[in-house]
């Protein structure tokens, strides 16, 4: 199974989002979590970082 393929069975399913950059779009909430965000809360939103190739894991997760 390829990406693409995987990528649709969540969406499919609603078990995830679509790809997106957290530095220039952030990542997709609900209007309830931005209301945690701004009554002071703290609500845990899990992401998973999409690498290029296996070298930039390798890169991205060595301690520096």
């Amino acid at each position: 199974m390829d990406f693409e393929t995987w990528l649709a069975i969540g969406r499919e399913h609603g078990y995830c989002s679509m790809p997106a950059c957290n530095t220039h779009d952030g990542v997709p909430q609900t209007a309830g979590e931005l209301e945690l965000w701004d009554n002071g809360d703290d609500p845990c939103v899990h992401v998973i970082r999409l690498y290029e190739s296996p070298e930039q894991m390798a890169e991205a997760e060595t301690p520096q």
